[in-house]
């Protein structure tokens, strides 16, 4: 099949981006690897395309943090639509198509702790060429910098794989790493994890922790009863309830690659 029926397909379904990499590129990057192998079967491509977020609306995250969650909520939404169109194209060809998706479900165990994914995109759509890891570990596009969301698709379709980037679109820019509120981004492109996902995440499974930690030790029944009534514990149903944790997007608001006004 050629890459370019497929290239066209994803960008009628409204992929700004796509790619292919090979299965095998993908060892040595941190993934469950033997969970990976377990479904693929005779697959070797994976093929990853790309949305971009909306620069403006993630962009007042420290004014209203709610418009840049619901965005993100929005671009997730149509990557898993573009993916079942994707999947659904391979499956009508005769071919296998695996989605791993792009945000939750997750493996959720000690060794992962709910945040490393079955398959790493950022890992896929380097290797197949659509950008560099920046000094956030983000996937950094010419066009869209971090400001970007990826899915991947495993298949057995016989495709070629892209060329990884031989540019650095960072240098000797930190904007990232001094954007960050919590000092997770070092300067060798390493990002404590712990630290950006306390902050991050600090309604979605660490606040849930935290919370339920209070919860337990509470002594009386009217301290039970004020964590309850606690904004706190409403923010956490709120985001149990829409799926989106997210609490900082200072890493992608700050990087210079790619803004708007550049894009044409």
């Amino acid at each position: 099949m050629p890459e370019l029926e497929i290239h066209k397909v994803l960008k009628e379904l409204g992929a700004d981006v796509s790619g292919v990499a090979s299965l095998d590129s993908l060892k040595g990057y941190g993934m469950p690897w033997e969970g990976i192998k377990d479904v693929a079967g005779k697959a070797q491509s994976i093929v990853v395309f790309g949305k971009r977020m909306v620069d403006s609306a993630i962009g007042v995250s420290k004014k209203n943090i709610r418009v840049a969650q619901f965005m993100t909520k929005c671009l997730y939404e149509e990557l898993d639509r573009v993916a079942y169109g994707l999947c659904r194209h391979l499956d009508d060809l005769g071919y296998s198509a695996i989605p791993f998706p792009s945000y939750l479900p997750v493996p959720m165990n000690k060794d992962t702790l709910g945040l490393i994914g079955d398959l790493s995109h950022r890992a896929a759509a380097y290797e197949a060429g659509l950008g560099i890891i920046g000094k956030s570990t983000l996937l950094v596009t010419k066009k869209f910098g971090p400001r970007i969301r990826f899915l991947s698709v495993l298949t057995d379709a016989p495709l070629s794989p892209g060329k990884k980037l031989l540019i650095d679109y960072c240098k000797k820019c930190e904007e990232c790493i001094n954007a960050c509120p919590v000092k997770a981004i070092g300067d060798d492109r390493k990002v404590d994890v712990t630290k950006c996902s306390k902050e991050n995440m600090k309604w979605g499974l660490p606040g849930v922790i935290k919370f339920t930690r209070k919860l337990i030790s509470a002594s009386t029944e009217d301290e039970r009863h004020a964590l309850v009534k606690n904004p706190e514990f409403w923010e956490i149903w709120q985001n149990l309830s829409t799926g989106i944790f997210y609490y900082c997007f200072e890493c992608l608001n700050s990087c210079p690659i790619g803004k708007k006004a550049k894009r044409h």
